[in-house]
C-alpha cells in the first residue's frame, strides 16, 4: 500500500518482492541448487511471494518445476501436496506460508522420508513453527533484522509478553508491533505535533534500537530499507529461542 500513493502508511516488515528475491539467491547462489518445488497459501502473502520468485528465479538459474496452492487455518493433511511436489524431483522444497502448515508440511516431508533442502521465511522463526515440526534438520530460515532474544529490549518485551500470555517468545507480529510504538515515539521526539508532520517526519526519521531490525530508515513510499537478508538453518535459529 505504501507504493500505492497511501502517504500516511509505512511499512515495517520488508515487502513480498524483496523476501522472493532472497530466496531465489539462496536457493541459486548459496545453495548451489537449480530447481525448486513450491507449496504456498492461497492468501496474499503465499501468492504474492510465488509470484515474486517467478519473477526472479532467472537471474539466479534457478527454475520452479512444481507449484501447489493450500488452503490457509484449513487444510492440515498435506501428504498428497507432497506426494505430486516430491514427483517433480526438485532439489529444494520452498515453502510460502505461515508458521501452523509450515510446522505440519515439515513434519510430514520427513515423516515420510523425504530429505529434501527446505527453504523458507521468516515466519518460521515463531516458536509455534518449531513445536509443530519437531525435526527440523536441513530446514533453512531466509530472515532480516537482527532477531536478537538477548537483547534488552527483546527480554523486556518478552517479559511483558509472557505476563499477559504466559508465552515466553513474543511472536513476530509482537515484535513489530513493538518496534512500530518505537518509530512512532522517534517521529514525535523529533517534533511531529500534527498529523501532516507525523506522516512527513516518517521520510528521514532513523530509529535505533528495534528488536527486528537495529536500525530503520524509510524510502519515499514509507517502507523500511533493510537491506540484507541471512539464511540461517532453523536448528540454529531454535537454539535463539532457548527451546529444548
Amino acid at each position: 500500500m505504501p507504493s500505492q500513493g497511501f502517504d500516511n502508511i509505512s511499512r515495517l516488515p520488508f515487502t513480498t518482492k524483496t523476501i522472493a528475491d532472497a530466496i531465489a539467491k539462496c536457493i541459486g547462489n548459496e545453495m548451489g541448487k537449480k530447481t525448486a518445488a513450491v507449496i504456498s497459501e492461497n492468501q496474499d502473502y503465499g501468492q504474492q511471494l510465488y509470484e515474486g520468485l517467478l519473477e526472479v528465479e532467472s537471474k539466479y538459474g534457478v527454475k520452479t518445476v512444481s507449484q501447489d496452492v493450500i488452503t490457509a487455518g484449513q487444510d492440515v493433511d498435506f501428504k498428497s501436496v507432497l506426494t505430486r511436489a516430491k514427483s517433480s524431483n526438485p532439489d529444494v522444497l520452498v515453502l510460502f506460508v505461515t508458521y501452523n502448515e509450515g510446522g505440519l508440511i515439515v513434519r510430514q516431508t520427513r515423516e515420510m522420508g523425504w530429505e529434501i533442502p527446505i527453504v523458507t521465511v521468516d515466519a518460521m522463526t515463531d516458536p509455534k513453527f518449531f513445536e509443530l515440526a519437531g525435526d527440523v534438520r536441513n530446514v533453512n530460515l531466509v530472515i532480516s533484522g537482527d532477531i536478537d532474544q538477548s537483547t534488552a529490549q527483546a527480554q523486556y518485551l518478552n517479559t511483558e509478553y509472557e505476563k499477559r500470555t504466559g508465552e515466553k517468545i513474543a511472536p513476530t507480529a509482537a515484535v513489530f508491533g513493538y518496534d512500530a510504538v518505537q518509530v512512532a515515539r522517534k517521529i514525535i521526539e523529533n517534533g511531529a505535533t500534527t498529523r501532516e508532520e507525523f506522516i512527513k517526519g516518517i521520510q528521514g526519521v532513523e530509529v535505533k534500537g528495534g528488536i527486528f531490525s537495529s536500525l530503520y530508515t524509510f524510502d519515499k513510499y514509507g517502507d523500511a530499507e533493510i537491506f540484507s537478508f541471512v539464511t540461517i538453518s532453523a536448528e540454529d535459529y531454535k537454539k535463539t529461542l532457548n527451546m529444548k
